[in-house]
């Protein structure tokens, strides 16, 4: 894989160049900044989101949890921005990322790693990782350990909400032909997983199976500034502490991870816990719909309602609500957050026929409303001061086509918390 660098010639990143133009004075000293910075390879061209919701584009010199970021961005000079006001990182990705070969390993935490499993022993798994090197992860940490055959086979929203079941008492292995076995994991192997069920212990051939999915107890919130680092075979690592400086990668998080790895394997960091809160880790209070043509289609949380990754207008959104019409979704926001912000859209996948209106209201007032929704559209934005509110509605409204087609992404839908951390209740 090619490595990404700075080029002091800036036709080889033509936004910067045109942003540099615009003012002498900022290129003359991002010039004299960056030249030192590409001359010892201590900056990866980066595109940041703040608060606001604005991307810029720009040089990373640092990034730490503790220290925050400090960054050379286009139109400005050296600034550093407090972890708890930075959305995300994004790289500059020379090459696309693919999904990683071997099991996929997902995490309670939320993260997922792939490689191929060397072995449980003693209540840890490890798995040797062609980014990472060798892992032994504790299982009391593993939520799912999915064969390839099953990375295959079993559907993203599937998966997810399998994870996300907290009333499972027994671990459970899934096989290939549909059947389920309910046990206790014993260990894991390369060709053989073993548990013990109610008749003795069990041998399972990992060939015949999908996944196993552990019965471990959901980690307790956490209001602590963390990081979530994307690779490029897209694996996600959520860590307590990041120190990046330069090409170098050191992290650390959950008392068992703690690994370095070269910056080139990166495709972007989001800081969790900081005021920016997306509305997919909110659970709705109220979800209702209803079909003209009898097909009822269940919300997606980050994907369309196909469970397909969400593009509005050709733009990929990694985060957001799948909807289709006519639904209506109601969270409670308890009085914790200022500000709402999205951006909505019809599906790309949907077809000609897709028209559809949309509208949010905040404590059952009118907030924001986009009518004739259609297939082709760039997303629209949203922001709405939500300064007290309790409650927060979405709504997708027949167009003049009925339901046919109508595959809403409320994108990059997201709440900023008025205090950095503060945890509200999903319910009243």
């Amino acid at each position: 894989m090619k490595r990404r660098s700075i080029q002091l010639d800036l036709r080889s990143l033509p936004v910067a160049a045109d942003e540099f133009r615009r003012s002498a004075r900022a290129a003359s000293s991002a010039f004299l900044i960056l030249g030192v910075l590409a001359t010892v390879g201590l900056a990866e061209t980066v595109e940041v989101r703040t608060l606001d919701g604005v991307r810029r584009p720009g040089f990373l010199i640092s990034l730490s949890i503790q220290d925050g970021l400090e960054w050379q961005p286009v139109r400005s000079g050296p600034a550093r921005v407090d972890a708890a006001e930075v959305v995300s990182v994004d790289l500059f990705e020379s090459v696309a990322a693919m999904p990683g070969g071997g099991a996929q390993i997902n995490l309670m935490d939320g993260g997922r790693l792939f490689g191929d499993i060397g072995g449980a022993i003693e209540d840890t798994l490890e798995l040797e990782s062609p980014l990472l090197g060798t892992l032994k992860i504790p299982l009391e940490h593993v939520a799912a350990i999915i064969t390839e055959k099953g990375r295959n086979q079993i559907a993203a929203g599937t998966l997810a909400s399998m994870i996300r079941r907290a009333d499972r008492s027994s671990d459970e292995l899934w096989f290939v032909n549909g059947d389920r076995l309910r046990g206790s994991l014993v260990s894991v192997g390369r060709k053989t997983v073993t548990v013990a069920t109610e008749s003795g212990l069990a041998d399972a051939p990992t060939d015949v199976l999908l996944g196993v999915f552990l019965a471990n107890p959901p980690p307790r919130p956490s209001a602590a500034l963390r990081a979530v680092i994307g690779l490029t075979d897209t694996s996600e690592l959520t860590v307590d502490d990041l120190n990046w400086y330069g090409q170098n990668v050191q992290v650390a998080g959950d008392g068992w991870l703690k690994v370095s790895f070269p910056s080139h394997v990166v495709t972007d960091v989001q800081i969790i816990g900081g005021r920016w809160r997306w509305l997919g880790e909110l659970t709705p209070t109220e979800f209702n719909q209803h079909s003209l043509t009898g097909k009822l289609w269940p919300y997606r949380v980050d994907a369309n309602v196909l469970d397909q990754p969400m593009r509005i207008g050709g733009t990929r959104y990694r985060h957001g609500i799948g909807l289709h019409s006519a639904a209506n979704l109601v969270y409670y926001l308890g009085g914790k957050y200022d500000v709402f912000s999205a951006q909505v859209g019809i599906d790309d996948s949907a077809g000609p026929l897709a028209d559809a209106d949309l509208f949010v209201r905040i404590d059952s007032q009118p907030g924001f409303q986009a009518r004739g929704l259609r297939s082709g559209q760039k997303a629209i934005p949203v922001r709405l001061d939500v300064r007290g509110a309790q409650r927060l509605e979405i709504s997708v409204e027949f167009g003049r086509n009925a339901d046919i087609q109508d595959r809403v992404n409320v994108a990059d839908a997201a709440l900023i918390r008025t205090t950095p951390g503060a945890e509200a209740s999903d319910n009243p």
